[in-house]
């Protein structure tokens, strides 16, 4: 897709708002169309339907709380599960117990997004600790960001919006507000 072509498309995305389901055989081939495919169909059976939310990108979210957004990249063709900003600040304290009852601390550490955050504003200069970890710099927004992953890291994703769905129902009711 040229550039000049892009405003057209977001126009159209804007009116109609596509399903995801129907933009990944667009941008996508072969084991990628597959595997976006077959992660939008497990959300949808999870009941964590993706909304259209801006260009191709889709946001996931379970009683009103931000599970994720999965974005397509015409150009890399690739795509990404980008893990919401729900993830922010103290979240990962708090959800320690979760991720390690599910088992899935080293995905977890594996995928701490340092370089790919496009915005260094929200990087975070005063370091981090998650699962017990200390680390200099993330991103603040994007805590979590997986593109160009395997299958094993695609089954983990998947295992761990179980676990933002498990986290969020268990919320206090003031805290799911």
């Amino acid at each position: 897709m040229k550039t000049s072509e892009k405003p057209t498309v977001l126009i159209n995305q804007k009116i109609h708002k596509p399903k995801i389901e129907n933009v990944i055989p667009v941008l996508l081939e072969g084991k990628k169309q597959k595997a976006a495919l077959n992660f939008a169909d497990f959300m949808r059976e999870n009941k964590l339907t993706p909304k259209w939310a801006s260009y191709n990108s889709w946001k996931a979210t379970y009683k009103g709380k931000s599970v994720c957004y999965i974005n397509l990249y015409e150009k890399e063709d690739c795509w990404a599960i980008r893990f919401s900003q729900f993830t922010r600040d103290k979240w990962f304290v708090n959800y320690d117990s979760y991720i390690i009852n599910a088992g899935l601390e080293d995905f977890i550490l594996k995928n701490i997004n340092k370089p790919l955050c496009p915005q260094k504003s929200c990087w975070t200069n005063r370091g981090r600790t998650i699962l017990g970890q200390s680390f200099r710099a993330v991103c603040n927004c994007w805590p979590l960001w997986l593109k160009d992953f395997d299958v094993d890291d695609l089954e983990n994703a998947k295992r761990f919006v179980l676990v933002i769905k498990k986290f969020i129902a268990d919320l206090p009711a003031a805290d799911k507000k």
